[in-house]
């Protein structure tokens, strides 16, 4: 889910020809929308930054992190609101 959550911001940061730095940071990337379109905080009301946490220490770390079925469902939630949000921003490529 935090590559989905990652995956859509940085669709939409090309698509608005926005410079980013290489990260996995969805906090940094979700400022660097901001800087197009102040809606992007919503994406704080929803908690999206807090995928962050599940992205190179989950996919890499040996000691990795087995998350709770709430955890699970939390984080499929916030990536699912993020893409209807990133929808709603750029209509032409939901069709």
């Amino acid at each position: 889910m935090q590559q989905a959550v990652e995956k859509y911001i940085k669709t939409y940061l090309i698509y608005y020809d926005k410079p980013y730095k290489k990260t996995h940071d969805i906090s940094l990337l979700i400022q660097n929308a901001i800087e197009i379109d102040e809606d992007f905080n919503e994406l704080y009301e929803i908690n999206a930054d807090s995928l962050t946490d599940y992205a190179v220490e989950i996919r890499y770390d040996r000691n990795y992190i087995i998350l709770s079925k709430e955890k699970e469902t939390e984080a499929v939630l916030i990536a699912e609101n993020v893409r209807l949000f990133i929808m709603k921003k750029l209509p032409e490529l939901s069709e």
